[in-house]
């Protein structure tokens, strides 16, 4: 799915070596900071441009093997529902559903 965005650009006008440009998703924001720029460098020219971020490519991420046990030594699956005791959590920690630990799996090498 893409947004579409709204860039302020000034020409030839750089702050710190780098070049001005401003992001938004709302036009009226857009237009308020282009009226700033041209009042704050009236002899350069500022535009306002609409981009839509397109995605080129995707690279999938590898799946990683759960751990066997979780350092309390909690494992295997949980009542009828064969749910497995380590689950992968939120960024990307594995988590108990006995203990409730979250903690990264030990790569083996």
């Amino acid at each position: 799915m893409s947004y579409l965005r709204y860039e302020v650009k000034v020409d030839y006008v750089e702050i710190n070596g780098h070049p001005i440009k401003y992001l938004t998703h709302h036009l009226g924001d857009a237009r308020q900071m282009a009226t700033k720029y041209h009042e704050k460098y009236p002899y350069f020219d500022v535009h306002i441009l609409e981009t839509i971020p397109k995605e080129i490519e995707t690279y999938p991420a590898m799946k990683k093997d759960p751990p066997e046990q979780c350092p309390c030594g909690h494992k295997g699956v949980i009542g009828v529902s064969d749910k497995p005791v380590i689950r992968l959590g939120k960024y990307g920690l594995y988590q108990c559903e006995i203990c409730g630990m979250q903690f990264e799996a030990l790569n083996p090498s």
